[in-house]
């Protein structure tokens, strides 16, 4: 258990750090899209696991277009969009 100051002290941490994070989204966001055309990222391997209707997607590094290609495939397949319960983002 912790003390109501300590908690304090931990949501003032996270709110900072969220803070931060949020303002390099948006500086990120404001920047022209460049497609990552690096081949280690290119063979990065992604997972996809379904399990009790669930459905996880674990991006790794893979390229943003062939992730959205293979989704889109998948969604033709069903005849419906894909949904996606979890979604591990690559890293920046």
């Amino acid at each position: 258990m912790i003390s109501a100051t300590e908690g304090a002290h931990w949501f003032d941490f996270l709110h900072g750090t969220l803070n931060v994070a949020n303002r390099k989204l948006v500086r990120r966001l404001k920047e022209p899209y460049e497609p990552d055309r690096t081949v280690p990222n290119g063979t990065s391997i992604a997972i996809l696991a379904e399990y009790h209707n669930r459905r996880v997607l674990l991006a790794a590094d893979a390229h943003p277009e062939r992730l959205t290609e293979s989704l889109k495939s998948l969604a033709a397949e069903e005849g419906r969009s894909f949904p996606l319960d979890a979604f591990k983002l690559a890293h920046d």
